[in-house]
């Protein structure tokens, strides 16, 4: 397994077995620090399409993002996502992406955004600390996929998953 990172791929970081298990270690030190991304850059680039009238960035902190990790299999390229679907009772469907952040200093933003041109909401409760941080993304998608929740952003510290993964492989389009 590998990931890209500020244009530079680190192999190596993890197996994923026949069985379906997968083990991943990813260190600040691969990420080719130090952050490159800053909180305001989130808020600036829902801006240019969203009100962000009601969304607050305070102590504007540089971060790094993993979102997924990437693997071959002879010739098929595929990502692996920490990521847990749940069909809920209505139809619909609950999904819990989690990103995984790093940041030197701590920041927070935090918020509501609304999209009145895509019918895209947004709500943000992130507050970052030193290290390692779980960002959920979360949202709720109805039975068709054009209808989509507020999506939610929430922070926690740490960064250990253990729980399914989403497995897309990328020159089919196949999600296992």
């Amino acid at each position: 397994m590998s990931f890209t990172f500020n244009n530079k791929t680190v192999n190596n970081v993890g197996t994923l077995n026949s069985n379906g298990e997968v083990t991943a270690r990813v260190e600040a030190s691969m990420m080719a620090l130090p952050p490159s991304r800053r909180l305001s850059e989130w808020r600036a680039q829902l801006g240019e399409r969203c009100d962000i009238s009601r969304l607050f960035v305070t102590r504007d902190e540089s971060y790094t993002a993993l979102t997924a990790l990437q693997f071959t299999n002879g010739e098929t390229a595929s990502e692996v996502r920490a990521q847990t679907d749940v069909r809920q009772a209505d139809g619909t469907t609950l999904t819990d992406r989690r990103l995984f952040f790093f940041t030197l200093g701590g920041g927070t933003i935090r918020g509501d955004v609304n999209c009145p041109a895509t019918h895209e909401a947004y709500a943000f409760d992130v507050q970052l600390r030193p290290g390692w941080n779980t960002v959920h993304e979360i949202s709720t998608f109805g039975l068709t996929l054009k209808q989509r929740g507020t999506v939610q952003y929430v922070a926690e510290p740490g960064a250990t998953y253990a729980g399914r993964l989403l497995v897309t492989a990328d020159n089919e389009g196949d999600v296992r």
